[in-house]
């Protein structure tokens, strides 16, 4: 258990070195990725989830006692999304 923790650990604090060293990988040999496309609904789906299951009630109720910041906050979101999607 304790190679486990150090094995995350390890991965948590070397992350962002993580993503850039498999964003140059994908920019130079983008075909190494290609089979990743099958599989994109599912990993959103897994990170989605992993994200929803660190929400507590709190932050619920932060929601919805100011779900003016939220309305504001999803409005240009809902407007840019569609036309940038559109001209893709």
């Amino acid at each position: 258990m304790a190679a486990l923790l150090r094995l995350t650990q390890f991965i948590q604090k070397t992350f962002a070195l993580w993503v850039v060293l498999f964003a140059g990988i994908a920019l130079l040999v983008p075909e190494a990725f290609v089979w990743l496309k099958a599989y994109i609904t599912w990993m959103l789906g897994i990170i989605m989830f992993g994200m929803g299951m660190t929400m507590t009630p709190n932050d619920f109720k932060s929601v919805l006692q100011s779900p003016r910041a939220v309305i504001i906050g999803s409005c240009p979101v809902r407007s840019h999304a569609g036309p940038g999607v559109y001209f893709m």
